[in-house]
């Protein structure tokens, strides 16, 4: 039986355009696979060995500059504007002074008895005033042992017996039968949680001034403290947290090791807590063994105010148990339109726009801040100036959310701040509320200074003694006060 040969031929073309179409769409899924990973190599080069800020500019594609792009381009057919600045140059400032309540040592420096006799064969010698100059002088850290003595007494009765009797030290021994004191004590835990100095390395420290006190009798010192003393301060403090018109909350890992060497399954996590009141402020360190939504549930419940977080999904069951109004952080928006306009291949007016607008947001922010207007009246300038500026941006990312595929950082970017909406709006509703959440990332950094240094906790309960210490330090320091002499008070 023949074939018609025009049927095989057909069939043929038919397979082969088939095989056409399935090259197209692999060839156009591998396009848009290398051009993300253009985009993210672009992005970790930036962070690896590009500028640290996040400004860019115009003349180069990669990196825009948003100072320049905060005024808008004017359009073809306007006239240049030219205007007229005249103002008076600052003095440059000079030296500060040196605080006042530092000790003064008096260096008098006078002319010695042989060049006032010289003088005074002249005329007579009169003091006519002081030339004084202030310098900083720096002592190494003085140690020195207290050494106690308690005088005992014998008190012999009438019939020859005696009574021993020994002077009471009214002074409390904060650990037992230890030779730390409040300013020892004070002075080992700043060093760890305040200038991030691990135990290992005072350890160090202490060996080369000939005192033997090993890494290992400060880490119990921390958790007998903790124990003892400081687990009920920090309770007060977390009752104290729900009383804040508005808490910020963030998270870092943490590497937990126990005492056999096994490091946990998965990493720990530090959670932050800042509380705003009207009179101070409170910032507590919890440490869970998970990243799990139900750690800020648990810690945050019965709390009713505002919330501000970045756009991590473990925060949604705290805001689905209701009682508080989510906030979302302007800085996280910022932040993912910089990474666009970082990448030499994907950058555009179009992000950069975005990121302009953004900047006339902080500009408000900015008036705010240097003209420290009160309540009322930053409200209604954000309502002026920021409300409009909102609208516009909402409007843009509404518009030109289809065009960009959400597989690249420009479609991620504009997904993110969509589906943040409802939360990056909130900060117009009370003029104390914060654009964004940076002072809570400011107040975890010290942590995660810190973590560089020691790299991790060798127990749960060490790190848990740990949040405690920084919640401590990170609060007095929150609220105006030297860690050191806070600690040493405590």
């Amino acid at each position: 039986m023949s074939t018609d040969p025009t049927i095989d031929l057909q069939k043929q073309i038919t397979l082969l355009e088939s095989e056409i179409t399935s090259l197209k769409n692999q060839n156009t899924e591998l396009a848009s696979k290398l051009l993300m990973t253009k985009e993210t190599l672009e992005i970790y080069k930036q962070r690896l060995f590009g500028a640290k800020t996040e400004r860019f500019t115009e003349d180069t594609p990669s990196l825009f500059n948003e100072a320049e792009l905060e005024v808008e381009t004017p359009e073809e057919n306007e006239p240049p504007e030219t205007t007229t600045v005249t103002y008076e140059r600052d003095k440059k400032p000079g030296r500060k002074p040196l605080p006042s309540d530092l000790p003064r040592i008096d260096k008098v420096i006078d002319l010695t008895p042989e060049q006032k006799a010289d003088l005074e064969v002249s005329g007579t010698l009169i003091k006519i005033g002081e030339e004084i100059s202030e310098k900083l002088e720096i002592i190494p850290q003085q140690i020195h042992v207290l050494k106690i003595i308690r005088y005992k007494y014998a008190l012999k009765s009438a019939d020859g017996f005696s009574t021993v009797i020994t002077a009471n030290d009214s002074t409390p021994h904060i650990i037992p039968h230890g030779i730390a004191t409040a300013s020892s004590l004070a002075y080992v835990l700043s060093s760890k949680f305040v200038d991030g100095l691990p135990y290992y390395r005072q350890e160090t420290i202490f060996e080369r001034l000939g005192i033997e006190l090993s890494r290992q009798t400060m880490s119990n010192w921390q958790i007998y403290l903790y124990n003892n003393y400081l687990v009920r301060l920090i309770d007060l403090m977390k009752a104290d947290l729900t009383n804040s018109y508005c808490i910020g909350a963030d998270e870092t890992s943490l590497t937990v090791i126990q005492k056999d060497g096994q490091i946990l399954d998965g990493k720990g996590y530090m959670w932050v807590y800042r509380g705003y009141q009207d009179n101070r402020t409170i910032q507590l360190f919890d440490y869970q063994a998970n990243r799990r939504g139900e750690n800020p549930d648990n810690y945050l419940e019965g709390y009713s105010g505002y919330l501000q977080t970045d756009g991590y999904a473990g925060y949604n069951a705290v805001v689905d148990s209701g009682g508080l109004t989510h906030m979302a952080c302007w800085a996280h928006v910022r932040r993912k339109f910089m990474d666009v306009n970082k990448d030499k291949y994907n950058a555009s007016d179009a992000s950069r726009k975005i990121v302009r607008l953004i900047g006339k947001l902080y500009d408000v922010e900015r008036v705010i801040r240097e003209k420290k207007l009160h309540p009322g009246a930053a409200y209604a300038l954000r309502l002026k100036d920021s409300e409009p500026v909102l609208n516009e941006i909402h409007e843009w990312l509404i518009a030109n959310q289809a065009k960009y595929p959400p597989s690249l950082n420009m479609g991620k970017a504009i997904n993110y701040a969509l589906n943040q909406w409802s939360g990056l709006t909130v900060y117009l509703q009370d003029a104390r509320l914060h654009i964004d959440n940076n002072l809570v990332e400011g107040a975890i950094r010290p942590f995660v200074i810190g973590r560089k240094n020691w790299l991790f906790a060798y127990s749960p309960k060490g790190a848990t003694s740990s949040a405690a210490l920084y919640s401590l330090v990170e609060t007095a320091k929150c609220n105006g006060r030297e860690p050191y002499a806070y600690l040493r008070e405590l």
